[in-house]
């Protein structure tokens, strides 16, 4: 009993450090990158290598924000019966006019209640190329990891409504966004992509 509690915590902490690694790796590429696309008008869909097994999106909330000046969206997984250790995240929004206020990051309060930890949770403006940069890593700390069967809200974002047009494009970085099952394995998803309205 104590030799398997003793695995799970070590296959645990291991997949937190994995997570981190992903989002520092993704720092130092980061200032690399000199030009950002702004993504197509029509939702689209942008898929891994292998065959995917769900999807990560950024759905609009209502409930996240309570005032004129901001607008509320989720970041949600979906998946169909999986057991989950840790997930990261980077979320790219494009911006033709900066925030003026900080933006929000939100993790769901009810996952703190069920093992889940965040040594990263960041939003920062990349003056470069115009983007607002959204970084987040989860690990499940208990033993049996976290079972998913449908949609899984990982955290809520409040944006400032101050970007010109009322109209935002976003991206999910294939290369900084993972998904690690209990066994380790990576699951692979689809990652939405496509533009916002923002509120008035």
């Amino acid at each position: 009993m104590k030799n398997a509690l003793l695995v799970a915590i070590t296959s645990t902490l291991l997949c937190l450090a994995l997570v981190v690694a992903l989002i520092k790796y993704g720092d130092s590429t980061n200032d690399k990158q000199t030009e950002f696309s702004p993504v197509p008008i029509a939702e689209n869909e942008v898929q891994n290598n292998s065959t995917p097994q769900g999807s990560v999106s950024l759905v609009s909330s209502d409930t996240v924000s309570n005032s004129s000046d901001t607008s509320g969206y989720s970041i949600v997984l979906t998946l169909d019966n999986a057991s989950l250790s840790a997930v990261s995240m980077r979320l790219i929004i494009s911006y033709s006019k900066a925030p003026e206020q900080e933006t929000q990051l939100l993790p769901d309060p009810q996952l703190d209640q069920n093992g889940w930890a965040y040594p990263v949770k960041t939003a920062y403006l990349n003056s470069q190329d115009n983007t607002l940069v959204v970084d987040i890593a989860a690990v499940n700390l208990t033993p049996t990891g976290y079972q998913v069967s449908g949609d899984f809200k990982l955290a809520d974002i409040e944006l400032d409504s101050t970007f010109i047009d009322n109209i935002i494009s976003y991206s999910f970085d294939k290369d900084n966004t993972k998904i690690i099952a209990k066994s380790g394995e990576e699951i692979k998803v689809n990652l939405s992509s496509g533009t916002k309205l923002i509120k008035n």
